[in-house]
Order: C-alpha cells, then sequence, then structure tokens
C-alpha cells in the first residue's frame, strides 16, 4: 500500500514502530527482520501514481521525495522488469534532485 501511495510514511511508520526499528528522520525502517527478502514491487503504474498525486496537490514536494527515499533505503521493496531501469533511475532523481 505504501508503494502505490495508498499509506503515507506517516502511517506506515505507525503501524510499524512495534516491530521494527525507525531512523530519526523515519524514512529507514529496518524491516530485515521480519522480511529477509525484497517483497513489495514497485511499479511504474505506483511511480506514475505517485508523480500524479504530487501534480495534483496530494502530496507535497517532501512527502514526494520522503516516498522516493524510503523505497531506496529499504531492502522490502524491489523494481524488476523491462522497467525497471526506468522506475530506478526516476525514484533515484525523485530523491536525490527534488
Amino acid at each position: 500500500m505504501f508503494a502505490s501511495c495508498e499509506l503515507s510514511l506517516d502511517r506506515l511508520r505507525d503501524n510499524v514502530h512495534e516491530v521494527l526499528e525507525v531512523d530519526g528522520a523515519g524514512r529507514w525502517l529496518n524491516f530485515h527482520s521480519v522480511c529477509p527478502e525484497p517483497e513489495i514491487r514497485v511499479t511504474l503504474a505506483d511511480l506514475r501514481k505517485a508523480l500524479g498525486m504530487r501534480r495534483h496537490g496530494e502530496l507535497s514536494e517532501a512527502q514526494l521525495i520522503d516516498w522516493a527515499t524510503t523505497l531506496l533505503t529499504n531492502n522490502v521493496f524491489y523494481w524488476d522488469g523491462a522497467d525497471a531501469q526506468l522506475i530506478g533511475e526516476w525514484i533515484n532523481g525523485i530523491s536525490l534532485d527534488l
């Protein structure tokens, strides 16, 4: 739900704070103890949805950056297939360049 922007970072932290380690900024969640392998696939549709939500004012720039940074820094999320490079480039760009 987080990858598809149906759950905010604050709600994700609230839902998992008792079982996961969270860094001070709250963007790094140590999922390794409960999910040692990547399990949540990020798709091109998820990326388009996040960008559309930002364009329509449903996400702030900071929220979009937090979303991308959380995807990059947590081992539970992954992208693969034909769109993997494009997804990775966009997520990296959002996280690092905005």
